[in-house]
């Protein structure tokens, strides 16, 4: 009986204070790596979030497929129409509609050629600790030794966290371009297209109206 009432106790203080040492560790270095991380944070990578990844990317690449194809269709109909539209200009009655015709065709080419044209900025050396450098990116490395490339890189495959960020950071960098570069030029391209069709309708119109109120 002396064995049996001083060690009921013990057994729950060790029990209780067992716990407590085995949880608190976790919820310090849990809270210290959430600190400690970079801007993202990502519990369980996995599978899934690979996948979403790779087909952002791929429906990026064939979003910028796609504004090519259609800024080619534009300049091919421009420059078609151009030469065909040049024997009217001798034509007193549609000389202004074609005018008119040609001048948006030319803009249209102009947009639709800047659409598919490469970025003309001058390549900067790359800062590697800047927080957009993107080094999946050749405009970003192409200016880095190979061994500063070497370095930017191990930095992405030492931590998932790092690989999943450098392949937002591309994501981003891909809908910034096509945002405000693509698909806005490409934009601009069908408006001035179809402003050049229809204004040089509304003007043959117009003309038309007035040389039949001047016969009548």
């Amino acid at each position: 009986m002396s064995l049996t009432k001083p060690n009921q106790p013990v057994v729950v203080q060790i029990h209780d204070h067992d716990t407590d040492e085995e949880h608190t560790p976790v919820t310090e270095k849990s809270e210290h790596a959430a600190s400690s991380t970079g801007p993202i944070h990502i519990d369980r990578p996995g599978r899934h979030f690979d996948n979403m990844m790779g087909q952002t990317r791929a429906h990026h690449v064939q979003l910028s497929v796609m504004a090519d194809q259609k800024a080619g269709m534009l300049m091919t109909l421009c420059t078609i129409g151009i030469p065909l539209t040049l024997k009217y200009l001798e034509d007193p009655t549609l000389a202004i509609p074609a005018i008119v015709l040609i001048s948006c065709n030319l803009l249209t080419v102009f947009f639709a050629a800047l659409t598919i044209m490469p970025k003309l900025t001058p390549m900067k050396r790359a800062n590697t600790s800047a927080r957009l450098f993107n080094p999946l990116f050749f405009g970003d490395f192409a200016k880095l030794t190979y061994d500063e490339y070497l370095e930017s890189m191990q930095r992405v495959f030492n931590g998932h966290e790092q690989a999943y960020e450098a392949q937002m950071r591309e994501v981003y960098a891909m809908g910034q371009y096509l945002a405000k570069k693509k698909y806005f030029y490409l934009k601009c391209a069908f408006i001035t297209f179809l402003t050049g069709v229809f204004a040089s309708a509304l003007v043959w119109l117009i003309i038309q109206s007035l040389h039949v109120a001047r016969g009548a």
